[in-house]
């Protein structure tokens, strides 16, 4: 470790945030989940290059017996968005089992591998139902024995009871009514695996993982080098991005209530966001994942680099550019790793 900071308040509470205090981390929680995938592959267990099918049967429906595990980590599979018939919206999201039930017998939004778009809130539950299926265990709970434990991680995806005392609730100075941010506050939130977006984390622990990628930290690694380099490589970007579809107004968020943005022009390799306008991170070769309103983690293996950032204000919007409480800390970081 060369730097630990912390600083601010968690305001709900009325205290100081701490050294040990945790916050939702909303996507960057994607991170988490891939890594998972990634240590299964490393140990023969899944194909990166082979069908869904092989592990998940259900999920052959509607055409999609030959998507491969890849298509899922490089958000190219075509099952963005959950279906508009399943019903499927915030409080769905506590349920695993309808969740990807729902996923399997979808028919994708566009042929799959022939464009990208950020499968934001169906990531965690495609990825994580193939190592359910393969481990014999939630993503959660394999989270917190292979990769938690291990490296002495305060780090989630489910918060056990025992631990909602650390947490500082999420909110918005920005945008107060939406409900996507007040959803994730809710007790059934965080004890639920929602790995698209409910980890809650600090920012030491989320960095020490991204470190344990790229090197050994206190006698782990958690993949070898040449699984590493597979998992950053680019795989989106000779891929055109697809636009939202119109079912999305209003489903899930203000921001979509009237006209949809364009889709952001982002960079994925097999599982883990790479460099971008609005996500610079430490430049080419980075990897990692941000998540709504500013947490980020991520790898500079060149620079032998691992940094994370958490924070309770969930104020980035990723259309205007970085998030500017990034860019102080990051500057400093380049400014030592150009050294």
């Amino acid at each position: 470790m060369v730097v630990d900071l912390w600083c601010g308040r968690d305001r709900a509470n009325n205290r100081p945030y701490t050294s040990e205090t945790v916050t939702v981390i909303f996507s960057a929680a994607k991170g988490l989940v891939s890594t998972c995938l990634h240590m299964l592959a490393e140990r023969g267990l899944v194909d990166i290059d082979a069908p869904v099918s092989r592990y998940w049967p259900e999920f052959a429906a509607n055409g999609k017996e030959h998507i491969p595990v890849s298509s899922l980590l490089a958000h190219t599979s075509g099952l963005s968005w959950f279906p508009p018939d399943s019903g499927i919206q915030l409080l769905g999201l506590v349920d695993w089992e309808r969740c990807t039930s729902s996923l399997a017998a979808m028919k994708p939004l566009w042929t799959p591998e022939t464009g990208y778009q950020y499968h934001s809130a169906t990531h965690g539950y495609l990825v994580g139902e193939i190592v359910r299926r393969v481990s014999g265990k939630s993503i959660g709970r394999f989270l917190a024995d292979e990769v938690a434990k291990p490296l002495g991680l305060s780090t989630w995806i489910g918060l056990p009871l025992s631990e909602e005392g650390r947490v500082a609730p999420i909110f918005n100075s920005s945008f107060a009514g939406n409900p996507f941010i007040w959803f994730m506050n809710l007790r059934e939130a965080l004890v639920a695996e929602i790995p698209s977006g409910n980890g809650v984390s600090d920012a030491r622990s989320l960095a020490r993982m991204y470190a344990a990628l790229i090197g050994e930290v206190d006698g782990v690694r958690l993949l070898r080098p040449e699984t590493m380099e597979r998992a950053r490589a680019p795989r989106t970007d000779s891929l055109p991005r697809v636009p939202y579809p119109p079912f999305l107004r209003g489903l899930y968020s203000p921001a979509f209530s009237k006209d949809l943005p364009p889709p952001l022009k982002q960079r994925f390799s097999l599982g883990y966001e790479l460099p971008y306008e609005a996500s610079p991170m430490l430049g080419p070769g980075s990897f990692g994942q941000p998540g709504m309103g500013g947490r980020i983690g991520f790898a500079h293996p060149e620079s032998g680099t691992a940094v994370a950032y958490v924070c309770n204000d969930t104020t980035w919007n990723a259309y205007a550019g970085p998030d500017p409480r990034w860019i102080p800390w990051l500057d400093a970081l380049k400014g030592v790793v150009e050294a």
